[in-house]
């Protein structure tokens, strides 16, 4: 049969959703005193906060309601290989002349 574009696939229940409203502390917290998130826009306070969540979760161990899908998550090491922000100082050096690497330069000092 054709795809219909319109049908329902699948449907999750938001109690497996990584969602802020999962985790009311984090939700809650209030960052703006900290020298960095005082001047962040809330989207990326929530992307922050959503970040804290993953990272206590990982914490938990096999004790999170969470922890089969933290082990498939990529790790740090694996995004060394590729991701930009995590680039050495011999890589940045060599694209020194690429605008990007003085924002990458920037990133990396927080």
């Amino acid at each position: 049969a054709p795809f219909n574009a319109s049908r329902l696939l699948m449907s999750v229940p938001q109690k497996m959703w990584i969602h802020l409203d999962n985790f009311p502390k984090i939700r809650r917290a209030n960052l703006s005193s900290l020298k960095h998130c005082a001047t962040m826009r809330a989207s990326n306070l929530d992307l922050l906060k959503l970040a804290a969540a993953v990272a206590t979760e990982k914490l938990k161990g096999d004790a999170s309601w969470f922890a089969q899908w933290i082990k498939q998550l990529p790790t740090m090491q694996y995004y060394r290989t590729f991701h930009l922000h995590y680039a050495g100082e011999d890589i940045l050096h060599d694209f020194a002349e690429l605008p990007i690497i003085r924002l990458v330069q920037y990133m990396q000092r927080f």
